[in-house]
């Protein structure tokens, strides 16, 4: 018996080795041996899952995890990581129960608690996150990554000065996160906590912090020919059910393929529909999710991309790095951030008019901007969609206000102007919709804002999570909306014009609040953007005693929108892949003249 202890022993031990150094292969083999001659050997059978979830075997590897816990129910490790399989396959429900298994086990197991937080944002169920992350900081103050997910949870709740207090300390602790510096960056555009000179340069200690290092390529293997068939490489998380796929469908429909060819470099751990509707608009999709920044340059540059442009800008899972090495001659960053990059490697934003007024923002930022003259979006409405609705108002005898923007744009300013409007309007009635509000805990938060603005709480409805039917049939109950300041609405405002809902927006300075007023420009309705707090509450107030025009706006909106440049793709893309073309034209005459 001890000679078969010592074998045992020894196997485990080389298998432990070759994880540790790396060789994954080598260690799987000496596992699976393991476990087809020991199979009550709950740690090969651990270790087994650990090695498949790397791979990207997650669904191989919760069954090997759970096999591990059917063996040993006192295995905390084989419960974390069964946790974390599940939530790498989506299931966020069930990872929560193993990873309380795994508390139960060891209470201050940090790795469960981070995952547990992890688990409980995916369910919107915010309060009970921040419950997990301030635990795991008793326990580990240093915890970079609890702070980092901690700052995202505030973020989400609205806390935002909190919030960026909490990115600071993270990167106090390790400056070199990359990551939670992006979500910094994000979170300093939902409030006025800094000016907009002083965000700008915070995007620039970004790249200098992150990129400067970076070598970046300074030959291309392409021609420099103006006139020839371009590639155009789309770096992006977001190629799946999310608010930018709306804008970008009918930009990879609708290129010219007889003069461009598209490639999307992509990070989607999680398939869905829209993924794959919008792979199939796509020449050539890379799967990038597994690669690190200096791998995925080295594809784009061998792919041999002539124009490459970033998707994602500072939000969740960007690969803003990438663009650090120049693997493409000219790159671009366009629609899924409002601000800069911060890289002198970006030549180009792409913007409007509207969103950038000439002569305004060119200071804020490192890349050059290019203005699309008819409007920098081009909107593909939700399939979802149903007719629209008869005012709510003729019926019920009162407006009612509506804002479905995340929980995080919902500053104190909005909720003081929209405590203003309602106190001007004692019969109007409030709803509020977004997936934060899906938990009791922010419900409550909420209501006790407003009420402490003398909002009573039965002129209030707080609406969570639904389907995309549903949300899109909620838009029904809603007379007149009211963006988001400082960071207006983009899909949100989209559907709620689609549904026939005139939308009042607060501009600002900067293109994060000034989408609103590109938006509604576009279709008509430059009147509701209003250029300061007094003028959104009194356009509120004046708009809710003109029951006429709401209803006449209701029953046009949405053919005025349909006729409308939001939402024409084929011109659309004419001008963006015409202005594609003159940056490219502009590369070769340089190119030509060096």
């Amino acid at each position: 018996m001890k000679k078969r202890d010592n074998r045992l022993q020894a196997k485990h031990a080389a298998a432990w080795a070759a994880y540790r150094a790396g060789r994954l292969d080598e260690a799987q083999k000496i596992y699976t041996a393991l476990c087809h001659k020991y199979q009550r050997d709950d740690n090969a059978w651990m270790m087994m899952g650990i090695i498949d979830g790397q791979y990207g075997n997650f669904a191989s590897a919760e069954q090997h995890l759970r096999r591990a816990m059917q063996i040993n129910s006192k295995n905390s490790d084989a419960c974390m990581n069964h946790g974390l399989a599940l939530l790498n396959l989506g299931n966020a429900n069930e990872a929560v129960s193993s990873l309380l298994r795994a508390l139960e086990i060891v209470p201050g197991h940090v790795h469960a608690l981070l995952l547990l937080g992890n688990a409980y944002a995916r369910l919107d169920q915010l309060k009970l996150a921040e419950n997990a992350y301030r635990r795991l900081l008793r326990i580990d103050p240093s915890n970079v990554a609890a702070y980092g997910n901690l700052a995202n949870i505030l973020a989400y709740q609205g806390r935002q000065e909190t919030a960026v207090e909490c990115y600071r300390q993270a990167l106090r602790l390790d400056p070199r996160q990359t990551g939670v510096n992006s979500n910094l960056l994000l979170c300093l555009h939902y409030s006025d906590i800094l000016p907009p000179d002083m965000i700008f340069a915070e995007h620039l200690k970004w790249a200098d912090r992150h990129c400067s290092a970076i070598r970046p390529y300074t030959d291309y293997l392409v021609a420099v020919q103006p006139d020839r068939v371009l590639r155009i490489g789309y770096v992006t998380p977001d190629l799946r059910g999310h608010s930018v796929a709306y804008f970008l469908e009918p930009l990879l429909r609708y290129h010219d393929r007889e003069h461009f060819q598209v490639y999307c470099y992509v990070e989607v751990r999680i398939q869905d529909e829209m993924t794959k509707r919008l792979w199939a608009c796509v020449d050539v999709v890379r799967d990038t999710t597994r690669l690190d920044d200096a791998a995925v340059a080295h594809l784009i540059h061998d792919d041999r991309i002539d124009i490459l442009i970033d998707l994602a800008g500072h939000t969740e899972n960007n690969r803003l790095p990438v663009f650090a090495y120049k693997p493409a001659p000219v790159q671009m960053t366009y629609l899924g951030y409002p601000d800069t990059t911060g890289l002198d490697t970006v030549d180009y934003r792409i913007t409007d008019g509207w969103a950038d007024p000439p002569g305004t923002t060119e200071h804020l930022h490192s890349e050059e901007l290019l203005r699309l003259e008819n409007g920098f979006l081009c909107f593909s409405p939700p399939t979802e969609s149903p007719p629209v609705s008869s005012l709510p108002a003729l019926e019920r005898g009162y407006i009612t206000f509506g804002s479905f923007n995340v929980q995080t744009k919902i500053t104190p300013v909005m909720l003081d102007a929209w405590a203003n409007i309602m106190s001007r309007l004692p019969t109007a009635r409030l709803l509020i919709k977004n997936r934060q509000l899906s938990e009791p805990a922010m419900q409550e938060y909420l209501l006790a804002e407003l009420a402490g603005r003398g909002i009573a709480g039965e002129r209030v409805a707080l609406l969570g999570t639904t389907s995309k039917e549903r949300h899109m049939a909620t838009y029904g109950e809603v007379d007149i909306a009211l963006d988001s300041y400082p960071y207006n609405g983009t899909t949100t405002t989209c559907d709620t014009l689609w549904m026939g809902i005139p939308v009042i927006t607060l501009a600002g300075s900067t293109h994060v609040s000034r989408v609103g007023a590109s938006l509604l420009a576009r279709v008509g309705l430059d009147d509701l953007v209003c250029p300061d707090t007094e003028s959104y509450v009194t356009k509120a107030v004046a708009l809710s005693g003109d029951p006429a025009w709401l209803a006449e706006t209701r029953r046009s909106l949405r053919s005025r929108m349909q006729a409308s440049s939001l939402c024409d793709a084929a011109a659309f893309i004419g001008e963006y892949e015409d202005l594609l073309r003159s940056a490219w034209r502009q590369w070769c005459e340089h190119r030509s003249s060096d």
